[in-house]
């Protein structure tokens, strides 16, 4: 989807679209009901579409999924493997800013010779 997005859209564009279609699915189909909910799969598809946008890729973006949501399922709040008192705090900062941050960062800095978020990629040769 983002990619199509991208042939029309400046990266950055594309980016925010997907975000949005990510978010509006998790919606539709129940995942996403309340408002902090919304707010996280927002910010997670906006992460996502950025590492697609540095890498080229959907690989950063799939390896990071699978990470977080592994992590989210032994120590989230809901059917947590694990149980962490006071993890509403725990959840926000070492399974949110934190990782969502660092990552970021990381990808930012090892693709930051190929991250233009105003160009729109070209249609593919067929």
């Amino acid at each position: 989807m983002q990619r199509n997005l991208a042939t029309r859209l400046p990266a950055w564009q594309a980016a925010v679209g997907q975000a949005v279609l990510f978010t509006l699915f998790g919606f539709l189909v129940g995942a996403a009901r309340s408002v902090d909910r919304l707010a996280l799969f927002f910010v997670f598809a906006l992460l996502l579409g950025a590492f697609r946008t540095a890498t080229g890729d959907i690989w950063a973006g799939i390896g990071f999924h699978v990470a977080f949501q592994t992590v989210a399922q032994l120590f989230g709040d809901v059917g947590a493997v694990f149980d962490v008192v006071g993890s509403d705090v725990l959840g926000v900062v070492a399974m949110g800013a934190i990782p969502f941050s660092v990552s970021w960062i990381v990808v930012r800095h090892l693709y930051r010779h190929h991250l233009d978020w105003r160009a729109v990629a070209p249609e593919p040769a067929r």
